[in-house]
């Protein structure tokens, strides 16, 4: 993420997400999303479920 952020990109649709769950606070930096992103403090939670397990090939 850190990445990311450092080059500006949002290949994975964040500010999408902020646009639909919090426009108010997207509206005052949508002119400037890239910055706006790059000192942005984000957080995530990463779940993993296995739908199966063997072998791969």
């Amino acid at each position: 993420m850190k990445k990311l952020q450092k080059n500006k990109l949002d290949p994975i649709g964040i500010g999408d997400y902020a646009r639909a769950y919090e426009y108010t606070a997207f509206s005052k930096v949508q002119e400037h999303w890239e910055d706006a992103f790059k000192e942005a403090e984000i957080h995530y939670d990463v779940r993993v479920t296995l739908a199966d397990v063997g072998a791969i090939e």
